[in-house]
């Protein structure tokens, strides 16, 4: 039988009911604990440092080759590891200044990166040649805003891109051309519009997102919450409220779901890591200096393998770490 873990979240802002709140205004929370996550050691150690990454950020896998790309916006360059996290090469383009997201395309066999202050997406093939440069700054549609979290439907060749700066996903073909958006729309366009940032379906300098089959997961860094859409758009959940208890963020900046649909999020301003379950209850923390001796500056970029390791960028230590 699982272990059960019990634990309290602060009611401040929290949206999702996970259990009963008790006589001091806590709310309590039962949860089995994943043997998925239960059974890891969760210690961490350096797999690359600041000779090779300088403020490392997004991380993907060129699933191809299983080599490890991440972006690093603080030499204006991506690298690439091999599967043993040997260094292979560097890509660069004169123009590319803050490369932020990053996304590989398997189908086309393409590097898709986010360039956070040229307000575009670079397409590079695998040997690092530029492909295409597509988008501009603006806030209509197909266009850009400080771009950060980018990645692809699991069955079609459909990007999703964190457009932080407009406060919205957007939702775009391979080649750039505008499908739908996920934030506050113009009723007669159909255009992201700007309203207000707060409320269950508004969006706040989101930062990274994610997609299933069935669902898009956002991290909704200014309302320091995840939230979870339908593919219509539609808010379906939102899970956490500003605050430093487990279940709670600040800033959350980065996220990843694995194949069995757990979401892992970098809680960039309480310098840790959370996994919930795919039905959003809180299971697990790394970064716990108390108990793993390790505490994260800022969690920039998150990988899970296919063993379940997890791997995780720290812009301001300038290390990636394996857990």
């Amino acid at each position: 039988m699982a272990a059960v873990a019990i634990w309290e979240l602060e009611l401040n802002d929290v949206e999702l009911e996970l259990g009963n709140v008790n006589k001091n205004g806590k709310l309590c929370i039962k949860e089995e604990i994943s043997p998925l996550y239960k059974w890891k050691n969760f210690m961490p150690k350096v797999i690359v440092a600041r000779d090779i990454v300088q403020r490392p950020s997004a991380l993907t896998v060129d699933s191809w080759r299983d080599n490890i790309i991440i972006t690093c916006p603080g030499s204006r360059r991506i690298v690439v590891l091999d599967k043993k996290f040997k260094f292979i090469r560097k890509i660069r383009h004169q123009e590319m200044i803050a490369p932020q997201g990053v996304a590989f395309l398997q189908k086309h066999d393409e590097i898709y990166v986010t360039d956070k202050w040229k307000h575009c997406i670079f397409v590079f093939n695998h040997k690092g040649e530029l492909v295409y440069r597509m988008c501009n700054k603006g806030y209509g549609k197909s266009e850009l805003c400080s771009p950060e979290g980018i990645t692809f439907h699991p069955e079609r060749s459909v990007l999703y891109i964190a457009d932080t700066g407009n406060n919205r996903i957007q939702i775009l073909e391979k080649d750039g051309t505008y499908l739908d958006s996920i934030g506050p729309k113009n009723k007669n366009t159909g255009d992201t519009v700007k309203f207000r940032k707060t409320g269950p379906s508004k969006l706040n300098q989101p930062t990274d997102v994610a997609v299933t089959i069935m669902h898009v997961v956002v991290a909704d860094s200014g309302n320091h919450k995840i939230k979870i859409f339908n593919h219509d758009g539609q808010i379906l959940q939102s899970i956490g409220g500003i605050g430093t208890t487990k279940g709670l963020f600040r800033s959350p900046e980065v996220l990843k779901i694995d194949d069995k649909g757990y979401i892992i999020v970098g809680d960039a301003g309480n310098g840790r890591v959370q996994i919930f379950s795919p039905e959003g209850k809180f299971l697990q923390v790394l970064g716990d200096k108390k108990t793993q001796g390790h505490k994260f500056a800022w969690v920039s970029g998150l990988l899970v393998t296919n063993n379940y390791n997890i791997l995780v960028s720290d812009s301001k230590n300038n290390f990636v770490y394996l857990f």
